[in-house]
């Protein structure tokens, strides 16, 4: 907490719940390469991918792609 911070009510965020998600891993941790929608290769990198890459496809971003959140 930080000085002259007023401490949050007890009870605020007790009870918080999330939501649920399925995620589509294009590109897995350390992967070269990625694969598109119909399982071709997309893309093969020089190096390899320091994360998880992916996307919800639940939710379709600004273009109308599925939402890359990974």
């Amino acid at each position: 907490m930080w000085p002259n911070q007023q401490p949050e009510p007890k009870g605020k965020h007790e009870h918080q719940e999330g939501i649920s998600l399925e995620v589509v891993i294009e590109i897995p941790l350390g992967s070269f390469l990625k694969r598109g929608s119909t399982g071709q290769p997309d893309f093969v990198s020089p190096f390899p991918c320091p994360f998880h890459y992916g996307s919800v496809e639940a939710f379709a971003s600004l273009e109308g792609n599925p939402s890359r959140n990974l």
